[in-house]
């Protein structure tokens, strides 16, 4: 199939492969929408070589399913703006091939966010050799909005993010997310109403970013040795069964405690059923 429409909001571009979708990507300020699934497997059983500079304004995947990616280093997702990228599953991809890292976001400007919405996204990441072995985020911000991840970490030298500070954050709103395997760095983000599962070396949590997001109502679930917060983020729960050093602002409840209502409700955390 050849690509239709124009582009535009009303009438995007509809691409059915890969490569369509790479062709459309990288031009600024158009939509585009995915018209049937995609296999890497029948375009690129040895895996990818390049991956998607992303300019366009926004991504429908209007249910879609994009599988077995195999990305083998370098920048899966390269954006220079605020991107969207909204209900498409992206299951079985590969990223890394044990010699060579490679990073799930890059963003040129760190203040700027590439955003999945309505996704599902399950994979696994294999670090490299070399320095670029930051698998989760390079640089930039990553936001997931509404999303279930399942993320799986080969190596013990799997990172989450680069830089210890916030200008590189990942943000989770109304998510389930499951991390197995070990990495050995934590992640900074931001939570609101998520639950994250999973195993870090440490995990920092704020309520509050340049662009105002609040972390309210959310569990770590979490095999850590230090879970730190910072601007009243008391409403984030973490397991105190599974975690060896538990900042003073943060609640820390034990296994019982999680799965016990009356319990959550009565320090100010009301479990819906």
């Amino acid at each position: 199939m050849s690509i239709t429409g124009s582009g535009t909001r009303a009438d995007p571009y509809v691409v059915t492969t890969w490569d369509e979708l790479a062709s459309k990507v990288s031009e600024t300020g158009v939509y585009i929408k995915i018209g049937n699934d995609i296999d890497l497997n029948n375009e690129y059983p040895e895996g990818l070589t390049s991956g998607l500079t992303i300019n366009c304004a926004s991504i429908d995947g209007d249910g879609k399913t994009i599988k077995n990616l195999y990305f083998k280093s370098g920048r899966l997702f390269y954006c220079e703006g605020n991107r969207t990228w909204e209900n498409t599953n992206i299951i079985n991809f590969v990223l890394g091939d044990g010699n060579n890292g490679a990073a799930f976001h890059y963003n040129s400007t760190v203040y700027n966010t590439l955003t999945f919405k309505q996704c599902k996204l399950s994979g696994r990441l294999n670090s490299g050799l070399n320095d670029n072995n930051r698998v989760i985020l390079a640089s930039g911000r990553l936001k997931f909005n509404r999303c279930s991840l399942n993320i799986y970490f080969s190596e013990n030298t799997s990172t989450l993010s680069n830089s210890p500070d916030w200008r590189d954050v990942v943000t989770f709103l109304y998510c389930n997310v499951n991390f197995t395997g070990v990495t050995n760095k934590g992640l900074n983000m931001l939570l609101d109403n998520s639950y994250i599962k999973g195993s870090l070396p440490s995990a920092t949590i704020s309520t509050t970013s340049s662009q105002g997001t609040k972390s309210v109502y959310s569990v770590l679930d979490i095999e850590t040795t230090e879970c730190t917060g910072s601007s009243g983020t008391n409403l984030v729960l973490c397991n105190s069964d599974k975690i060896t050093t538990i900042s003073e602002n943060l609640t820390s409840v034990t296994t019982s405690q999680l799965t016990n209502a009356t319990y959550l409700s009565g320090i100010g955390f009301p479990i819906q059923t």
